[in-house]
């Protein structure tokens, strides 16, 4: 048997799904913007990478460099 809601258990009811799907969606995008973020920061960290001809950093300060370089691309 189907039970009809009163006109206050509809609108708590669309607002639960309304809540629900604004959540879901906001965590997807969340997702990718980490996603996008990693992805600029290996591209920054590869260019370095390069500049030094190397695969891997070997010491602390080619580290910073990285660093430094993907703080200021947030502030271009």
């Amino acid at each position: 048997m189907v039970k009809l809601l009163t006109a206050a258990e509809f609108q708590q009811s669309v607002a639960e799904d309304f809540s629900a799907a604004v959540e879901a969606t906001c965590q997807d995008l969340i997702k990718a913007a980490v996603l996008a973020e990693r992805e600029a920061c290996l591209k920054e960290c590869e260019q370095i990478a390069a500049k030094y001809h190397m695969k891997r950093y070997a010491t602390d300060w080619q580290a910073q460099e990285c660093i430094a370089a993907i703080k200021a691309r947030g502030d271009a």
